[in-house]
């Protein structure tokens, strides 16, 4: 997901809020068990390129999985 128009807080509230609202689905087919997804969050900036932006996201979601 791209938010071009948010700064990092924000962003950082927008995963948590999605992050959230996933563990909160309960579905019958999941028997009593639960989802969650991982996000990685990345903050575009001049001195950086759109390749470098996704690395940078890409790491975030990996540190995301391994803590979580």
């Amino acid at each position: 997901i791209i938010l071009p128009a948010f700064d990092l807080q924000q962003a950082y509230k927008v995963k948590q809020e999605l992050q959230e609202e996933v563990k909160a689905i309960n579905l019958e087919e999941l028997e009593g068990k639960s989802l969650s997804i991982s996000i990685g969050v990345a903050e575009g900036r001049d001195d950086i390129d759109l390749e470098e932006l996704v690395s940078c996201a890409d790491k975030a979601l990996y540190e995301q999985k391994r803590t979580h």
